[in-house]
């Protein structure tokens, strides 16, 4: 779409470009969210704060599947070992000192969400996890 267009088209309504655009560029953005996390918070109110309502996945209570953690790791550009938890009481105690295949680690993700780094914002072809808040900043400007 051409936004030169868009506003020649809709000039009484000037106010309102701020927020279209918001929405055409940002439909699809989503949050893997944990709200006990204080982090997460942050990150949703950082979200939020931008004009943004972004599309809220409790992953810890809604299991990802294999293709949709598989899809999540490309955007993150990330391996799966990447995306664990490594202070986790449950990594140290069970998976600290295994090698295992990125298609294990991705079910042990799924079996125990909450060995996934969080929270995870996500974006049309693109993700990051949201420590620090600032690679969410990165997310919000492009």
């Amino acid at each position: 779409m051409n936004i030169d267009y868009f506003l020649f088209q809709f000039k009484p309504e000037l106010e309102f470009v701020p927020l279209i655009f918001n929405f055409l560029r940002f439909k699809h953005m989503k949050i893997y969210h944990n709200p006990r996390c204080g982090t997460s918070r942050k990150a949703l109110k950082m979200i939020t704060d931008a004009g943004i309502e972004p599309e809220i996945i409790l992953y810890k209570k809604d299991a990802l599947s294999p293709k949709e953690l598989q899809a999540l790791l490309r955007k993150l550009k990330m391996a799966p070992i990447d995306l664990i938890r490594k202070k986790e009481t449950l990594f140290k105690t069970e998976y600290k000192d295994k090698e295992l295949s990125d298609e294990e680690w991705i079910q042990i993700m799924i079996k125990h969400p909450r060995l996934m780094e969080r929270p995870i914002v996500e974006d049309k072809n693109k993700a990051v996890v949201g420590r620090p808040l600032d690679n969410i900043e990165s997310l919000l400007g492009e």
